[in-house]
């Protein structure tokens, strides 16, 4: 759903990171197997330190390239530093994100009153589910290889050898889980009205529901599911002005060779597979028009 808002140049305001320092004592993975507050160097490799003057700790052989980098990237180029020296076999570099400051009850009340006027009878749930909202880079172990494998995990899952290997893998990695980045849907500016709120590129969540509306009900209405059958960007920019009857497929929405076809049987110009194809059409047709009328959904057809 969220997909609306890409393309366009988004301010430093709309995108924070935040990567923690060897000041910060918030608790995380800083290379154990359990949070700490601080960061402890291997014993065989010398401490890469995040502390005292930054722009000194964090030279490089190319100066051009330091100058023209931000502070963040300087951080994130040391605990990368951190990881890569880190001599455990076992490890695993995680970054994790978030959205802010989005209403999905907006986007729920408008998609849910767009599958309304489809007559639909049953319920209807909406789940909101950030995608990739962690990537995670594993050392090339064996052992990270192996539980990346889906066909090995379902083997570990099935004769229950998870009792094992969990806790080998929880006192083997070593976990560096220090970069996270906040997208934020919306902000409030710092104004003397309270009511002043604007959203990345303009677009509300109401404005995003009227997007997507076009191909959900569509899809609902074809009963579309399944993770190989995800909406995308394409359905929805391709769908764009279609009328509720076009979406559904119902009578005034025939193409250019339907109405050719119509115009020749009108004109008693029509051959055998004009006439199969107009009964089949119309069997579907009235089957469609009836289920729109009627109402479908919550145990009808």
């Amino acid at each position: 759903m969220l997909t609306g808002w890409e393309g366009g140049h988004m301010g430093a305001n709309w995108r924070e990171v935040r990567i923690l320092t060897d000041e910060d004592v918030k608790p995380a993975y800083r290379g154990g197997i359990l949070r700490s507050s601080t960061y402890k160097p291997p014993k065989s490799r010398a401490a890469i330190s995040l502390s005292g003057d930054t722009d000194a700790i964090l030279a490089r052989n190319n100066a051009d390239e330091q100058d023209n980098s931000s502070l963040d990237a300087k951080r994130l180029m040391m605990w990368c530093e951190r990881f890569c020296r880190d001599p455990a076999s076992v490890k695993s570099f995680t970054m994790h994100r978030e959205v802010r400051g989005f209403n999905s009850n907006a986007m729920r009340n408008v998609l849910s009153s767009h599958i309304r006027e489809l007559n639909y009878h049953g319920s209807i749930a909406f789940n909101l589910v950030i995608c990739q909202g962690s990537i995670t880079i594993y050392s090339p172990h064996w052992i990270n290889r192996l539980r990346t494998n889906s066909f090995v995990w379902w083997v570990i899952v099935l004769l229950q050898l998870w009792i094992i290997t969990w806790p080998v893998i929880f006192f083997m990695e070593k976990r560096y889980e220090v970069v996270h980045t906040r997208w934020n849907a919306s902000l409030v500016p710092e104004s003397d009205s309270p009511l002043a709120k604007c959203y990345a590129f303009g677009r509300d969540e109401s404005s995003l529901a009227e997007y997507w509306a076009p191909a959900v009900k569509q899809a609902a209405w074809t009963r579309r599911h399944g993770q190989g059958n995800l909406l995308t960007r394409m359905d929805a920019d391709r769908l764009q002005g279609y009328s509720t009857r076009q979406l559904l497929g119902l009578r005034d929405a025939s193409s250019d060779t339907e109405r050719e076809r119509r115009e020749r049987v009108n004109n008693g110009e029509a051959g055998f597979a004009d006439n199969v194809v107009g009964l089949v059409r119309g069997l579907g047709e009235v089957r469609q028009d009836w289920r729109f009328s009627a109402g479908w959904g919550g145990n009808r057809g």
